[in-house]
């Protein structure tokens, strides 16, 4: 007596079926063979995580070239301005005050004050 298919395994198989024959990790002429030579989660696991990969990989790279598309600015956003990094470089170099002290102020690290350098 055969146990239903859970959900997870059912995911495995039809997210393996739609990927195009010469694209998957394991060649699965059809899904009867497939299942026969596979069976439950447990087996289907490394094969399912490649998948997995490959689909997040695709999609990400997808997101990230739209985003360049419609010009939108990638990665961090910076902690402090363009004026409050003038403000804090002129603070500590003209008027001499501690780093440490112009960090609090504005609620970053000393070591983000320090970087900043005059242009």
């Amino acid at each position: 007596m055969s146990r239903p298919a859970s959900r997870d395994s059912r995911y495995c198989w039809s997210t393996i079926s739609s990927i195009p024959a010469g694209r998957s990790p394991v060649r699965l002429p059809n899904y009867a063979e497939a299942r026969s030579k596979i069976s439950g989660y447990a087996r289907c696991s490394t094969s399912r995580s490649g998948v997995r990969s490959r689909l997040i990989r695709a999609r990400s790279g997808e997101g990230r070239a739209s985003a360049k598309a419609r010009r939108v600015k990638l990665g961090r956003q910076p902690k402090l301005t363009l004026h409050r990094k003038c403000k804090a470089i002129s603070r500590r170099d003209e008027l001499g005050e501690p780093v440490r002290d112009i960090a609090r102020s504005y609620n970053v690290r000393y070591s983000t004050i320090s970087r900043l350098v005059a242009d």
